[in-house]
């Protein structure tokens, strides 16, 4: 497994038991956000880490 999909899963393996997530359909649906939500953050990073140097490449 990559290590950027390892600490994903660590990052939200943390939340759910933080949140005490059962393996229930609702805790599965809650985990399935928590991955979006974190592959959202993560992305928009990428993007933002992309865009600033392709900025500090033109000066």
């Amino acid at each position: 497994m990559p290590a950027a999909a390892s600490s994903l899963h660590e990052r939200i393996a943390a939340r759910a038991r933080a949140a005490d997530l059962a393996i229930t359909p609702a805790g599965v649906a809650e985990i399935d956000r928590l991955l979006v939500e974190e592959t959202r953050a993560a992305m928009l990073e990428s993007m933002a880490t992309r865009l600033h140097t392709a900025i500090e490449a033109t000066r």
